[in-house]
Formats: structure tokens, sequence, C-alpha cells
């Protein structure tokens, strides 16, 4: 009864967690904001309440981006947005008086690449008039690419180096054990700053400074599932029937350790967007113009006593909620396949 509880406590968690992916890949088409990384700049716009609601006056280039790229990074296809407090269309002149100057403009109507829209801002805006929702959504999705890619480096590395000390044991095992030991007893954050600083900042810097810095507990748990695998009767009895190392390793060894495997990535999935946000909030991860819920907690934080606190407190809440997510899916994913040495 259990298990069928943890099966559909499962099914739950991970049909979340992939509608928070579906979501963040699709972010540039459906976010509010669709310009290059939610970077659309209105100064008298600034620290607008939640639920605030603006009429633009919006000049539409006159070649749009193609598709991939607005899926990738967002569109341009926005010359200009104005807001607006009132406007009057009088045959194909257009009469508005801008929002915050309340300054009285005239120009000349083209419905062809000129609309008027009204915008709610779910979130609010930020300190430079950015729609905050859709500055979430980025954070998201950027988070979520950098712990993913990580958490495939640490591992690939993890595996590797766990499978080739627990196979060929001696001095091989000693000496990767003593790597491991070293820097396993060093914190991650300390770690991954080090790799950032030698480095630099940026998005690859990240990744790569997260991904070298969580491999080691992944070999230490696979070098001992290697172990006692290798003293199986069957291992035993292919080496004796003169099998190659190379293809007990990928043939019978490394298959076994799927399960282990996919309950470490989760748990590493978790432990990779806490120090990607962690980074970023010191400064020296994501950088601008890509977003960051890390970053802008940092930017915020002096907030969270003032009206504006939802700035920092719902990227804060945002972070919580998807390493919860993919904390609990893991130990879930543990349980169902009963798994008890990790």
């Amino acid at each position: 009864m259990t298990k069928i509880n943890n099966k559909k406590r499962f099914n739950i968690l991970l049909t979340l967690f992939f509608i928070i992916i579906i979501i963040s890949f699709l972010t540039p088409i459906i976010a509010p904001d669709k310009s290059y990384f939610a970077n659309q700049q209105h100064p008298e716009l600034a620290y607008l309440p939640m639920g605030t609601k603006v009429t633009f006056l919006i000049k539409k280039n006159e070649s749009e981006s193609f598709f991939l790229k607005k899926l990738l990074f967002g569109s341009n296809d926005y010359e200009e947005m104005i807001s607006i407090q009132s406007y009057k269309l009088i045959e194909n002149q257009l009469n508005i008086i801008t929002y915050k100057e309340k300054e009285i403009k005239s120009l000349e109507w083209n419905p062809e690449f000129m609309k008027i829209k009204e915008i709610k801002f779910w979130f609010g805006t930020d300190r430079l008039g950015r729609d905050v929702l859709s500055r979430i959504m980025w954070g998201a999705r950027i988070s979520l690419l950098v712990g993913i890619i990580s958490t495939i480096i640490s591992i690939i590395l993890g595996v590797l180096m766990g499978v080739i000390a627990g196979f060929y044991s001696g001095w091989v095992d000693k000496l990767v054990m003593f790597f491991v030991t070293v820097l396993w007893s060093i914190p991650s954050i300390l770690i991954a700053m080090a790799i950032s600083f030698a480095l630099g900042k940026g998005f690859t810097p990240v990744f790569l400074a997260i991904g070298f810095t969580l491999w080691m507990d992944i070999a230490r748990i696979v070098r001992g599932q290697v172990i006692s695998l290798k003293q199986e009767d069957y291992i035993n009895g292919l080496k004796t029937l003169g099998f190659s190392n190379s293809y007990i390793l990928f043939h019978c060894i490394i298959p076994s350790l799927n399960g282990i495997i996919t309950i470490l990535a989760a748990s590493n999935l978790s432990t990779a967007l806490l120090l990607e946000s962690g980074l970023s909030f010191l400064g020296i991860g994501i950088q601008p113009p890509m977003i960051s819920w890390g970053a802008m907690i940092q930017e915020y934080f002096g907030h969270l006593l003032l009206p504006t606190y939802h700035l920092a407190l719902i990227p804060g809440l945002c972070l919580t909620i998807i390493i919860l997510l993919t904390m609990v899916l893991g130990n879930t994913l543990r349980d169902i396949l009963d798994i008890k040495s990790i």
C-alpha cells in the first residue's frame, strides 16, 4: 500500500516538475514581456504595485525575429512601447498623454505597425519598470538550465571516477578516494566560488563550476556499489569465462547503477539550483542581462521591510518550492526503488 502511495506521489511530483520545465522552456513566447531576457525598461513605471494595469502604445518593427531566436532569447519585435494615460484617435492622427509626465504627443497613426494594448503587471514592476512576472519566468528558465547541465556534468564525472575506483581497486582506488576526501572536506559553495573566480563570470563558467563541485559524493556512492557488485557470483563467472573488463563494466555493472544514478541526479539538481542562486547572490554567477533568482533576491533583499517586499519574496519562494520539489521527488523515487544505501 505504501509503495502504491509513493508511486502516486511520484507521478504527481514528476508531472508538476515537467509542467515547470515546459513553462520555463516556452517563457520567451508566453511571458508578458517577450523582449530579450524580459529586459523591456519603463523607468516611469518603477515599483508599480502587484496587479497594476497600464495602457501602452506599441510600435512594431517592420521585420520580425525568427521563431527559433524568439524561443531561445526572446524577441525585439517591438521598436518602442510608450506608457500612456489616455489617448484619442482622430482620423489618422493619434493624440496621447504619457503616463507620468502627462506630456501631450501627436503621432501619425499606422494600424499596420502600431497598436494600443492594456497590460497587467501581475507581480508589479522593479526599479527599472520591468515586468517582475516575466523576469521570474526567465529566472526559472536560466536556473533550471544551469541546474540540469551541471547535474549532467557531475553525474558523468562522478560515475566515471566511482566506477574506475571501485572496479580497479588498489592504488587507483586510493588515489581517487584521496582526491575525493580532500575535496569533500571543503564546503561546496567555496569550491564553486574558487572555480568561478578561475573561469570568470557568466553562464558557462557557472554550470562548469557547479558540475565540477558536485561529483565527489556521486563518486563515493558509486564506488561502494561497484565494489559490492564486483563480488557477485555472476561477475566472477563472467571473468572466469574470459569476458573483458570493458564488457563487464558496460553491460553488467553500469546498467545496474541506473536506479542509484537517477536518485543522485534528483538530489544533485536541488543542490545545483541552490549553488547557482548562491553564486548569483554573491555576484559571481549569472550576469545581466540574463536573469537569476539569486541575483533578484540580492538586488531587493533590502526591500523586505518595505511595501515592495514582494520583489525579494517571490523569487525566494519560487526557489524554495523548486528545491523542495526536486528533493521530495528524489526521496520518493528512492522509496519506490527501495534503495536504502543513499
